[in-house]
């Protein structure tokens, strides 16, 4: 038998523990060794084993539906008016980038923002010209942005609004060329 306070063996016939002093209880149905007791059924093994798998199950799930709310939310609240950089996102002389368009069709006005960052030394300007397309893949207008000067590393922000009645939905932006001077 074994002391139930501290786990030490007992002596056959004790009444105190001689490690820690408790008094022994004797119970018939208290299982002489404490280990065999401690040892899992395989039926407690398998039931551990199948809650760990449905909490895994569990969290895959829910980061599957965050992930598709977040797609739906961002799909609903977006422009929805895709930005093609062509070959002019990255140059040798510019980086483009953040990008966004939203074509108010009750006004007839185009907003698009964004930011040119200057690669090389620019002294008067630099110039993004910009095809819009509507839902018919046609082209409705050519636009431009204009910088001022900018200077190696220096970055310009715009907020530009264009009157373009267009009379359709505006579908894709698309840069053209981007001129440095």
């Amino acid at each position: 038998m074994f002391c139930k306070n501290c786990g030490k063996e007992l002596k056959k016939g004790a009444e105190f523990c001689h490690e820690c002093g408790v008094k022994v209880e004797i119970n018939e149905t208290v299982q002489a060794n404490p280990i065999e007791a401690s040892v899992p059924q395989p039926d407690a093994v398998n039931k551990a084993q199948e809650d760990k798998k449905n909490i895994l199950y569990g969290l895959v799930f829910l980061v599957l539906i965050v992930v598709a709310v977040i797609y739906i939310i961002s799909w609903l609240f977006g422009s929805g008016i895709e930005i093609d950089y062509g070959d002019f996102e990255n140059t040798d002389e510019v980086k483009l980038s953040d990008f966004s368009a939203d074509y108010n069709e009750d006004i007839g006005y185009l907003t698009i923002e964004g930011t040119i960052k200057s690669k090389v030394d620019c002294y008067e300007c630099i110039i993004v010209y910009f095809e819009v397309y509507n839902e018919y893949d046609r082209v409705v207008t050519t636009c431009r942005i204009e910088t001022d000067a900018l200077g190696e590393g220096e970055k310009y922000t715009f907020d530009d609004m264009y009157d373009i009645e267009s009379g359709s939905d505006i579908e894709k932006i698309k840069i053209i060329d981007v001129t440095v001077f």
